[in-house]
């Protein structure tokens, strides 16, 4: 048996030079970054190809208004309605970025109702984003949840996308540029 004085003393760890924390750390916020620059880029790229792009309908209707006018100056009741357009277009786009952040750029699907997790239980991050909700719209979200969710914890498949989307519909998504689908719907964007 060994003594106290005979164990030999396990080696010191040595404390990482701060040099490797600053990397670790800059290491991280490059993937953040990384990430927020993915998001933005699906984001962009299916606004693009969707049908929901405001730009395109907005624009028909100004150049409609500016052909009008061709031969004259065009009236100011027309200028406004052309600014007024301009306004309601570019809030469109935000409105619909939103969603499509939400929907169809966001890997796991964080912060929605399709968020992996307890089918019993709406996922914290959900209900932290609509505490405005009624009660008994948000016990209808856990309702709906159960059923789709069942005896499952999670019902994303391995590109974040809902698992019962048509195969169809699926690759089109992919195609169009999306990262996910965190939608139960079944009606194509």
């Amino acid at each position: 048996m060994k003594t106290a004085k005979t164990m030999k003393k396990s080696p010191k760890t040595k404390k990482l030079p701060k040099t490797i924390n600053k990397k670790t750390k800059t290491a991280k916020a490059t993937a953040k970054k990384s990430a927020s620059a993915s998001v933005s880029k699906c984001v962009d790229k299916f606004m693009k190809t969707s049908q929901l792009n405001a730009d395109k309908f907005g624009s028909d209707l100004i150049k409609e208004l500016k052909n009008k006018n061709k031969n004259g100056p065009m009236s100011k009741e027309d200028k406004e309605k052309i600014k007024e357009m301009k306004k309601r277009v570019t809030a469109f786009n935000e409105l619909m970025k939103a969603v499509m952040k939400e929907t169809v750029c966001n890997v796991g699907c964080k912060g929605t109702f399709l968020e992996s997790g307890s089918p019993n239980e709406l996922p914290e991050s959900f209900t932290r984003t609509r505490k405005e909700y009624p009660k008994q719209t948000m016990e209808n979200f856990k309702k709906l949840r159960k059923t789709t969710f069942g005896e499952k914890t999670n019902v994303l498949d391995e590109n974040s996308m809902y698992d019962k989307i048509p195969e169809a519909y699926r690759k089109k998504l992919l195609k169009n540029g999306a990262i996910s689908y965190c939608s139960i719907s079944k009606k194509e964007f």
